[in-house]
């Protein structure tokens, strides 16, 4: 009985343990389970290093299936100078087809096998080299062992096409040489440098390359990164060839060119300055102990110059007389403008020679008063006989012919005033408050006989505080565009109204004649123009114009309300 009792209970312990076993067979199968389906590679070998157990993170890293590595020595995946308990280290793993990965791994060995954990997914260091915008390679014993996709991009190759090639294989035949000096060993030192890339389909780059030597699976290596810069290098030959054809221009022009500080240091002059002045250089200007402003006689002019500008940022055809290193005065007009940097103000300008003009102009001008002095007296003594035969009792044939004779003389007359008043107009250049009321009464006092004699009647509607900025000819504006309207209208009725618009004063002169077609509107104001019918010089509306425009107004044309001709004449408010 006794013995029985103990039979039983032998089979219940082994019972026991077998049940055991199975749990832990279970347990440990579902272990397997759960490291085959990490994320993690897992390779386990025995104590022969024969692999036992390699998970899935090890398939899709190495390209084998589990059941093709199961058995064999991990030698035949494993390239490892002794393999030792380490945490983080680095080994490389030889996947299918030979390719070979360096990875960090954590190695745990012991009596009964090796256990080798690593990570294959990409950390966030490994993302950003794969993904940055500049091209990252390491090379060994000259070769290329690994690179971004970016040095791929920019080379136009796939990575396997660059792994294993040498660097020169991707280069400009001019830099090569340059290259394999600059990666001639050096220890840890950095090296930048630029040079010209060759892609696959021959296209030329500019690439600007950085690079240190590194240590890698326990040899020298050259880390680098590489920024494309070909659309910069392009950019800065277009500037440098834009410059260069600025450049050229500037020293090509008939004009003279400068920029010259407030003080009058020089910073720039092409040879047309120079040649002006008389000298050869800058440098010869500044060992005379000259500024730029010390080359002109009158230092008022100067100084008005440096005001004005300082003031309206720019002037323009400003006059300015110039002294040259032999002595001689020359008359110039510059136009400049004020820049302003950080490293102070300048003046940027041109200058012209206009002295051989002045010269020429002064002796027209001599010429033309003498010739408008001597005709205007002779026209007047012409005028004179003429008058005192018109008291004579002539046949009307002959009487016929005075007045002709009469008409033509005086048309002559009034063409000298006419280019008096041009002229006049042209040097012109005080204005003053006027009040425009007073100018209007006057001139309308002086053309009431003319108007009469025709059966015209002239009535003004004005304003006795219109006040308006002009000058002495303003009284010419509005008798021309009145003896218009007497002599060319062909109407009864003159109107004179006050007129405004914003900042501009006025009046309008309103005939009920036969008015202006719209195609002939357009050209009244030109000069020397005439209507069929008229016998005049064609000036005096474009007088009007001219003189308007120099006061800052303006004057337009259109039909009247009556169906004659409207003329608006508008001058700035005083």
């Amino acid at each position: 009985m006794h013995r029985m009792s103990a039979f039983d209970s032998l089979i219940q312990e082994i019972e026991e343990k077998i049940r055991g076993l199975e749990q832990e067979r279970e347990r440990l199968a579902h272990l397997e389970k759960f490291l085959y389906g990490s994320d993690a590679a897992i390779i386990i070998t025995d104590a022969s290093g024969s692999i036992q157990f390699f998970s899935r993170g090890a398939e899709e890293f190495t390209g084998y299936d589990a059941d093709e590595v199961k058995g064999r020595h991990i030698s035949a995946i494993l390239i490892d100078e002794g393999r030792k308990s380490v945490q983080n280290r680095e080994i490389r793993i030889v996947g299918r087809g030979g390719s070979i990965r360096s990875v960090r791994a954590s190695v745990s060995e012991s009596h009964g096998g090796t256990v080798i954990i690593f990570v294959p997914g990409e950390t966030e260091a490994d993302l950003l080299v794969k993904n940055a915008l500049f091209g990252v390679y390491m090379l060994q014993d000259g070769k290329v062992v690994y690179a971004n996709s970016r040095i791929g991009q920019i080379l136009g190759y796939g990575k396997e096409e660059i792994i294993g090639r040498t660097f020169t294989d991707f280069l400009h035949p001019g830099n090569s040489e340059i290259v394999e000096r600059i990666h001639a060993p050096r220890g840890h030192e950095k090296t930048n440098y630029e040079a010209k890339a060759i892609t696959k389909s021959g296209e030329v780059r500019y690439l600007d390359i950085t690079e240190i030597s590194v240590s890698h699976n326990g040899g020298e290596a050259i880390l680098g990164n590489a920024v494309d810069i070909t659309e910069r290098r392009k950019a800065e030959e277009a500037l440098y060839s834009s410059e260069r054809k600025y450049r050229q221009v500037v020293e090509n022009a008939v004009e003279g060119i400068y920029r010259i500080t407030m003080n009058g240091e020089f910073l720039e002059a092409n040879r047309s300055f120079l040649g002006m002045f008389g000298y050869e250089s800058v440098d010869e200007i500044s060992s005379e102990g000259k500024s730029a402003w010390d080359m002109y006689a009158r230092q008022d002019e100067v100084r008005e110059f440096l005001k004005t500008i300082k003031k309206n940022g720019k002037i323009r055809n400003y006059g300015m007389e110039g002294i040259r290193k032999d002595g001689r005065r020359i008359f110039t007009t510059q136009s400049a403008v004020m820049v302003r940097t950080d490293d102070g103000e300048f003046v940027e300008g041109i200058i012209q020679d206009v002295t051989a003009r002045r010269k020429a102009e002064a002796e027209a001008e001599f010429y033309n008063s003498l010739l408008r002095h001597d005709l205007g007296n002779k026209t007047q003594i012409v005028m004179g006989y003429l008058d005192l035969l018109a008291r004579y009792d002539f046949p009307e044939k002959q009487r016929e012919f005075l007045e002709k004779a009469y008409e033509a003389v005086r048309s002559g007359s009034n063409l000298i005033e006419k280019i008096r008043q041009l002229h006049q107009a042209g040097e012109e250049t005080s204005m003053k408050s006027i009040n425009l009321d007073k100018v209007v009464k006057g001139v309308m006092k002086h053309y009431s006989a003319e108007a009469e004699e025709k059966g015209i009647t002239i009535t003004y509607e004005g304003n006795a505080r219109t006040r308006v900025k002009a000058g002495i000819l303003i009284d010419e504006v509005i008798a021309n565009v009145l003896e218009n309207a007497i002599n060319h209208s062909g109407g009864t009725e003159i109107k004179i109204l006050a007129i405004a618009e914003n900042d501009l004063a006025g009046i309008c002169i309103e005939d009920n004649g036969r008015g202006i077609p719209d195609d002939v509107k357009k050209d009244v104001f030109r000069k020397k123009f005439k209507g069929k019918e008229s016998r005049g010089s064609g000036l005096g509306l474009y007088l009007v114009r001219k003189i308007v425009e120099k006061y800052g107004g303006r004057v337009d044309v259109a039909d009247g309300e009556n169906g004659g001709t409207r003329f608006n004449i508008y001058f700035r408010k005083r």
